[in-house]
């Protein structure tokens, strides 16, 4: 997926496994400026943010996203808060 879009919560986006570096949720708080819990990175996959939902791939009981996916989430969210 190259653009993160408002989905349903049954239509989760789902990463996909090519040409992209998975990194563990832990990795990913540290891309994010303002540092959250890892339980918020798991929400904005699992719940999402503003009708935005992280992309992430469930490996057995972990789940991953990848450093390109954390950008594409993080310009969405600003784009939804400046028009919205």
């Amino acid at each position: 997926m190259s653009e993160v879009t408002k989905t349903s919560r049954k239509t989760t986006p789902k990463l996909p496994l090519d040409n992209e570096g998975l990194i563990s949720l832990e990795e990913a708080t540290k891309l994010v400026p303002s540092a959250p819990a890892v339980v918020t990175v798991w929400r904005w996959c699992r719940n999402g943010c503003r009708g935005l939902y992280l992309e992430h791939i469930l490996l057995g009981r972990r789940m991953f996203t990848s450093e390109e996916a954390v950008g594409r989430f993080l310009a969405a969210c600003n784009r939804v808060q400046i028009v919205g």
